[in-house]
């Protein structure tokens, strides 16, 4: 995601909640590539973000998302969001598999 004015707070760096919107968009992509089944109705359990360093605007970033564990309900995610070579954050995360 690239950052643009909308997204930054008031001292010009990307807004913790635009990117923790963004981490909860990446986390369910990195969890479908990983093929997951029961996806499509998933919920986000619970979602632990530590910010390292304020984001620039106007310089993409990127998340890099792991799977750690899955069970027939759950997947078990972490990751880190860089922008260039610095991590601005990193996070934890439990997806709730709707399975039928």
């Amino acid at each position: 995601m690239t950052p643009h004015s909308g997204m930054l707070n008031f001292l010009e760096r990307l807004h913790g909640g635009a990117l923790m919107g963004f981490i909860d968009s990446a986390m369910f992509a990195g969890a479908r590539l990983f093929g997951g089944e029961g996806l499509q109705d998933a919920i986000t359990v619970d979602l632990s973000v530590q910010m390292a360093a304020g984001g620039a605007a106007d310089t993409p970033i990127d998340a890099i998302v792991e799977l750690t564990r899955e069970t027939r309900r759950l997947m078990f995610l972490r990751g880190s969001v860089e922008q260039g070579d610095e991590t601005i954050a990193g996070f934890i995360a439990t997806i709730r598999k709707v399975t039928s």
